[in-house]
């Protein structure tokens, strides 16, 4: 591969140069080599007649090269002296494994070979230390020495089970090859993994232990089924007998009902006794615990800057804690979503590489396992002048008042500074709020498409207006202004009086064809209900026969729900059974009247039950516009969109259509009805709960419905959505 000048001389019968321009000039030279490698880049003539110059390269490396030259239509021809080729730098290295499938413990042997870019055998070495790792990281100082021939031989161990592994050879930290994907099998089972996740629990509060059957490297076993019994090391904790693993796996709760350092779960089998790392398990409500203190550097909220793509190294120090009626003995330090870590020393250096917020919480413990915790914020942004660690809002008012044009308004003040702690002069916050709308005010507020912005001053300040003069609902509403990677964030809260939205029916049982006997109706109501306005009065039940039921009692509970309770139980054989809820019933916010037909109108609530026929048509299908939304204020398309649009359809139009929305836990959040008017309906969902405020960031469930004009139900055809918020607090999922 080296380049090198090849010279031909075109000579007469006396040896003297000699023109060839008529036979072609210096394109009619044709240059082969014994390797047959030979490629020659330029050519051009010589200051001699005939002298012809030729830059080439042989890329096979041979002992003795002889190159050779001849002249088209002509018997002329010449051969250079006889000269050495050597492989040039290395280039690859090629792995064949003595198998392709070894389970962990067991030894796999290999041998590589090395290679120029070109495919010779490395054979003159600038270096013949190869060290060889393993793509799943696993091994670490393992090197082979090549031979003269450039090849060489070794044998790995690798323990961690995995399917797709690869032997990988480096030089100098260049990486120039790697093997055949190989796998490497689970052990035989040897006993147990148990894992509680942190280091430490606290008395009484419940938690999972997960456990999981090993080989002797602590792979996991997936064929595993036994039965286990879990115990506490100490008897801090109430056991379990005969628990059954399935597939390798167990999940079981403990308890541990007494305070104490280092205790340990253990599971067994009868075979095999294995033990979780060690836990402490605390007591919060100590008369003298001890007292944690944390800091970062010396704060409690530090800001850094990110340069080159790392923060400066952080002292992360709890030894201003305090010593309770015991003397402390340990120090577990929590890092965001990584798992407590237990140690004896109250300080540990600590840096970062990524842009955001990160909650550094300790927990302290004493010799009598009392514990208390404190927490500081680390906020990490670029060194670029914009906002970085807690933002300043400051609200004009304590309260406003929802549809007020004259009390609906108030002022929002900003303030940020830059990671070195400067005013961050010119920087941008991103702003979004829980209810209301937000404007320009002496800042410009920005509709970016991605969320709403706005351009703070050169002293690093402004200020917006925040209006309630459009909404029908009041709550504690809150304004977040922060960056979008988290590295700062700031809030304030208002108090929004006022409510004129109405309440409506939202659950309810029976409902529909049913042939069961009932000695309640249930309701449910979207919102807290007047309790004056609960009475007997405003519920009526006409039986199959035309006459009026007796009510016996009606009671409200938990605010918002209703059970009646009649006379005689209602046989859903007899016939049909009707139930009416008068609009007088009134929600307990602002006094608003009943809207029974879901209209937004005062309205009363009427449902049948019994021998009915239940017409609500089959959902055929329901589809989301998005899977993912930011109901931010700044509403586009997508995920960029304020909501998302749910399309329903069935074969027939039905009386409703019906969206209820729940969150992750199954907690339903808001109800979407609209009058059926088609087949086909597109609802949206503007990311609100029926409190009219924005739900938290999450994942919701959307199942579609179709009523009746009795109000049965169909079955819901689910779908799931995740609302999303760039601006939030840091602790906030």
């Amino acid at each position: 591969g080296e380049t090198f000048l090849v010279k031909a001389q075109a000579v007469d019968q006396f040896g003297n140069p000699s023109s060839i321009a008529d036979l072609g000039g210096h394109s009619a030279l044709s240059l082969t080599d014994s390797t047959g490698s030979l490629s020659c880049m330029g050519r051009f003539d010589g200051p001699a007649p005939g002298l012809i110059y030729s830059l080439c390269a042989v890329y096979t490396a041979a002992p003795a090269v002889v190159v050779d030259a001849s002249l088209a239509e002509t018997d002329l021809a010449a051969s250079a002296l006889p000269f050495e080729v050597i492989n040039g730098p290395l280039g690859q290295i090629a792995f064949e494994l003595s198998r392709t499938e070894v389970s962990a413990g067991a030894p796999l042997d290999f041998v590589l070979s090395a290679y120029d870019e070109y495919g010779n055998p490395y054979q003159e070495q600038a270096a013949s230390n190869v060290m060889v790792a393993d793509s799943e990281g696993e091994l670490s100082g393992s090197s082979v020495v090549l031979n003269a021939s450039g090849m060489g031989a070794g044998t790995v161990t690798l323990t961690r089970a995995s399917t797709a592994n690869h032997l990988q050879g480096s030089v100098f930290g260049t990486l120039y090859g790697d093997s055949d994907t190989f796998t490497v099998l689970a052990g035989e089972h040897a006993g147990y993994d148990v894992n509680l996740g942190e280091s430490w629990v606290e008395v009484l509060e419940e938690r999972a232990v997960r456990v999981n059957a090993v080989d002797a490297y602590g792979n996991p076993l997936d064929n595993v089924a036994a039965t286990l019994s879990l115990s506490s090391l100490n008897d801090a904790a109430e056991g379990h007998q005969g628990l059954t693993m399935v597939d390798g796996t167990l999940v079981a709760s403990m308890t541990w009902d007494e305070a104490v350092l280092q205790d340990q779960v253990l599971a067994e089998d009868g075979t095999f006794a294995s033990a979780g790392g060690p836990i402490d398990s605390l007591d919060f409500s100590c008369p003298a615990p001890p007292v944690a203190d944390l800091a970062l550097a010396g704060e409690t909220d530090l800001r850094l800057c990110l340069v080159s793509g790392q923060t400066n190294t952080i002292t992360v120090s709890a030894a201003g804690s305090q010593d309770g009626g015991a003397a402390i003995a340990a120090y577990h330090f929590g890092f965001g979503a990584i798992d407590d870590s237990r140690q004896a020393q109250p300080t540990l250096l600590q840096d970062w590489s990524e842009e955001g917020a990160e909650l550094v919480e300790v927990v302290v413990v004493d010799d009598n396992a009392c514990a208390d915790r404190a927490s500081a914020r680390a906020w990490i942004g670029e060194s670029s002048g914009q906002p970085v660690g807690p933002v300043e809002v400051v609200l004009a008012d304590e309260s406003r008042i929802a549809g007020s044009t004259s009390s609906g308004t108030t002022t929002v003040e900003l303030a940020a500074w830059d990671c070195a702690g400067d005013p961050a002069s010119n920087g941008t916050l991103f702003i979004r709020s829980t209810l209301g709308a937000l404007s320009s005010d002496i800042s410009t507020l920005t509709a970016t498409g991605q969320g709403l912005t706005t351009l703070l001053d050169s002293d690093g300040s402004g200020a917006l207006a925040w209006s309630f003069a459009s909404e029908i609902v009041g709550g504690d509403a809150v304004v977040h202004a922060g960056t979008t990677p988290g590295s700062a964030h700031g809030s304030a809260s208002i108090t929004v009086n006022g409510d004129a939205r109405l309440p409506r029916v939202v659950e309810y049982t029976p409902v529909g064809a049913t042939d069961q006997i009932w000695s309640t109706i249930t309701l449910g109501f979207d919102e807290p209900l007047y309790a004056g306005s609960v009475t007997q009065s405003a519920f009526s039940i006409t039986h199959p026969d035309g006459s009026e039921v007796t009510i016996d009692a009606v009671e409200l509970s938990t605010d918002r729900w209703v059970t009646i309770t009649p006379a005689d139980p209602m046989d859903g054989t007899v016939g049909t059974w009707e139930l009416s809820v008068a609009s007088s019933i009134r929600d307990d916010g602002g006094g608003n009247y009943l809207s029974g037909d879901w209209s937004g109108a005062r309205s009363a609530f009427s449902l049948s039950f019994g021998d009915v026929v239940d017409n609500a048509p089959a959902v055929t299908a329901c589809i989301l516009d998005t899977t993912e939304f930011r109901p931010d204020g700044d509403d586009h398309s997508g995920v960029d969109a304020d909501g998302v649009v749910v399309q329903v359809s069935a074969a027939v139009t039905p009386a409703f259509w019906w969206v209820e929305v729940s969150s992750a836990d199954g907690v339903p959040v808001q109800w979407l009805a609209v009058v059926g008017s088609s087949a086909v309906e597109d609802i949206r969902w503007d990311g609100r709960g029926a409190d009219g405020l924005v739900v938290p960031a999450g994942r919701y469930t959307l199942a579609a419905r179709s009523l009746d004009a009795a109000l049965a139900r169909s079955t819901a055809c689910v779908e799931e959505v995740d609302v999303v918020h760039l601006v939030r607090a840091p602790e906030s999922p």
